[in-house]
């Protein structure tokens, strides 16, 4: 029996992750028509304007989102140290994590309580500082706690005011982290495609000229060109966005009086604003549901199709998250996967579109393994790498003593990530069944919830729309819980 080489091997492994990573880039930049002069670009008025469009809607909901979050962060500091911290960063952090569909639909119907719904620049503008301004807060507050601990000690002492502690002491010193969180706000924003696509009305942004072009006008060159830009744009914000350095130093109780508790008042007027908003129309949607039988067939038909969206997704993320794992991510790859800016859902679909549909026979594996493909570096940064970091110093030993990495991952890492592997499928197949970006690219037919929640909006059929919200959001949850609970049953048998 031939007995490979374990640093070959890990090589091997380290290589398939990395490809996988960065497919979507390498099948774009391979398809790149490059006989054509790339400035031909420019030469197309919808190409620059939907270029301006998306720098300027990514610019202003960041200095927004800034500003809620720096806000946000003093009010989680209100409740540092108490049991109710946990509830209110949940709170903060929903948004974000809910479907795209649910916040616009959610926002649109509380909206039109008060006025009606400013589409175009405002709407989309409106809702993305609504999804980040919670994930800006908490990710602020944590730089605060971690790095700010026992510097403050000596002006608050001293008298110094909360003004002076506060914009010239946090600000001035934290200005790196609040740079980093401009950029992470910036890249999300200008390669957004779900809430300029539901609430732009007639404004292009990038994201969704590209969609047109492939999908509407079939014009795959231009299509190419405009991705081949985008890419280029990725990889210069994946140069920029590094991870700051880490500082931890020891908390104390003088970060609690710095707190202010009317920060706490945005995330929760919001999260009240959302439920109102989901809770509208409902009664008008379900009788119109239940008088129309045909539509019900169809519903009962996507709702098949998001669950073996969402299954397939979580099982694929899980896979390559255990392959990650496994290879025991070194400094290169941490670094890497950090500042790694994954591709739009747009970018994926086009890439996973241009594969030879003979190469993973059906639609619906496509779709499974580019949202497999987001969610991975997602769930690297949210959840993965701080547990892997809390498990090196065991690694650390078994590897010295002469554990294989094979041997590690069965004995050590592997049994202690089985919960969080659960809970990780499961959050990237919530987040697949509501997707509607990259299966509108890929799909052939509305086979999904998503799918169908879109074309509701687009013939503003409100009021059904919000009905089907919430046989998304049920399905999302089974998925969820599917894969939480085959984690705990796992874990009680290993």
């Amino acid at each position: 029996m031939v007995r490979v080489n374990p640093k070959i091997k890990d090589r091997i492994f380290v290589s398939f992750f990395l490809i996988f990573l960065f497919s979507p880039f390498l099948i774009l930049f391979l398809s790149l028509p490059f006989e054509v002069s790339f400035s031909r670009v420019l030469d197309f008025g919808s190409s620059w304007n939907a270029l301006k469009n998306s720098f300027w809607l990514a610019c202003g909901a960041s200095v927004c989102s800034l500003s809620l979050g720096v806000l946000g962060s003093l009010g989680l500091l209100s409740k540092m140290g108490k049991p109710s911290l946990k509830i209110h960063s949940f709170v903060y952090l929903l948004p974000n994590l809910m479907p795209h569909l649910l916040i616009v639909i959610a926002a649109i119907n509380a909206i039109e309580i008060f006025t009606e719904f400013p589409y175009g620049f405002v709407g989309i503008f409106i809702i993305e500082t609504m999804m980040l301004s919670g994930v800006v807060s908490l990710s602020f507050f944590n730089s605060i706690k971690d790095k700010m601990g026992d510097i403050l000690i000596l002006p608050i002492i001293e008298g110094a005011s909360f003004s002076q502690v506060f914009f010239k002491g946090v600000l001035g010193y934290l200005k790196r982290d609040l740079l980093q969180l401009f950029l992470f706000v910036f890249s999300i924003t200008f390669t957004s495609f779900s809430v300029p696509f539901l609430v732009g009305k007639n404004l292009l942004t990038l994201e969704v000229l590209i969609y047109e072009l492939i999908r509407v006008k079939n014009e795959w060159t231009h299509a190419l060109l405009l991705t081949g830009v985008e890419i280029l744009f990725l990889l210069l914000l994946g140069l920029l966005l590094k991870k700051p350095k880490a500082e931890h130093r020891p908390s104390n109780k003088y970060l609690s009086s710095m707190g202010k508790k009317y920060g706490l008042w945005p995330s929760w007027m919001l999260l009240l604003f959302l439920v109102l908003g989901l809770f509208r129309n409902f009664g008008s949607g379900i009788k119109k549901l239940l008088e129309d039988r045909l539509f019900l067939a169809y519903l009962l038909d996507g709702l098949r199709g998001s669950f073996l969206i969402g299954f397939s997704t979580g099982v694929l993320t899980l896979f390559f998250l255990a392959v990650l794992l496994f290879i025991q991510p070194g400094r290169f790859l941490k670094k890497l996967l950090q500042g790694y800016v994954a591709p739009s859902s747009i970018l994926t679909g086009f890439a996973l579109l241009l594969v030879p549909r003979m190469w993973l026979l059906v639609d619906w594996v496509k779709i499974s393994l580019g949202l497999s493909l987001i969610s991975v570096p997602i769930l690297y940064r949210l959840y993965f790498a701080t547990h892997f970091d809390s498990l090196f110093d065991q690694v650390q030993v078994a590897r010295t003593l002469g554990a294989s990495k094979s041997q590690v991952f069965w004995k050590i890492t592997g049994p202690q990530f089985l919960n969080s592997f659960g809970f990780m499928a499961g959050l990237a197949s919530f987040w697949a069944v509501g997707d509607f970006a990259l299966s509108g690219v890929i799909a052939t037919r509305d086979f999904t919830l998503a799918l169908i929640i879109k074309n509701l909006i687009a013939t503003y059929r409100l009021d059904m729309a919000t009905v089907v919200v919430w046989v998304l959001l049920l399905c999302g949850a089974l998925c969820l819980f599917v894969f939480k609970g085959l984690s705990y049953v796992f874990s009680k048998k290993y």
